[in-house]
């Protein structure tokens, strides 16, 4: 469940195995659907944004180092392209950072980057590791691990975000996200419902 002050949006998401990596899709009330595929070590290697009625299809993918984006936005045709400068490319953080949960030690920083859906801009980003804490999920305490998202450097103080990883298993559990400027309303995600399979490694 996604919650942004008094909007909800359901959220699904599922994941399949293929070749060389695994195919994630989420689905949400408001007709975003989002494709990523990841290789084994998660790290991005596409991803497909679409909402009809917003009049948005976009595909991306990792070109030598580049990120090369086309589509349409709003009904305009769009084609960009960002370096990644060797840094990986986590577009769903939600799956892609479980492996970083379950081996960094506390403290421990990642650096990665990340397409901006909303400029199609690649953004550098940095997640570091806290140590176990418990939180209720889904009506039940349970352990987890948070991570703090923010900008690199000194720049973290001006935009970062919390998630929250469900331990031993690494299984995304909530988020708190600010998409947008100082001033934004904050953006929850949370674990409704957990019945599909266990987390691939």
């Amino acid at each position: 469940m996604e919650t942004t002050g008094d909007e909800r949006v359901t959220l699904v998401a599922r994941e399949w195995r293929v070749d060389g990596g695994l195919l994630l899709e989420s689905l949400s009330s408001t007709g975003d659907h989002h494709l990523v595929i990841v290789d084994d070590d998660l790290g991005t290697r596409a991803w497909r944004f679409e909402n009809a009625r917003a009049g948005v299809a976009i595909e991306s993918k990792l070109l030598d180092g580049v990120i090369v984006v086309e589509g349409v936005q709003s009904g305009r045709p769009i084609e960009e392209a960002g370096r990644t400068d060797e840094t990986r490319w986590l577009q769903s953080l939600e799956r892609s950072l479980r492996d970083f949960v379950l081996t960094a030690a506390d403290g421990e920083r990642l650096a990665f980057v990340v397409l901006q859906p909303d400029t199609l801009k690649v953004r550098a980003l940095q997640a570091r590791v806290h140590d176990a804490e418990d939180r209720v999920v889904a009506g039940v305490r349970t352990p987890v691990r948070r991570v703090r998202v923010s900008l690199p450097g000194i720049a973290a103080i001006l935009w970062r975000s919390d998630y929250w990883f469900r331990m031993p298993d690494g299984l995304f559990v909530e988020s708190r996200v600010t998409r947008g400027p100082p001033g934004t309303r904050e953006t929850v995600v949370t674990l409704v419902d957990d019945t599909g399979p266990a987390p691939r490694r």
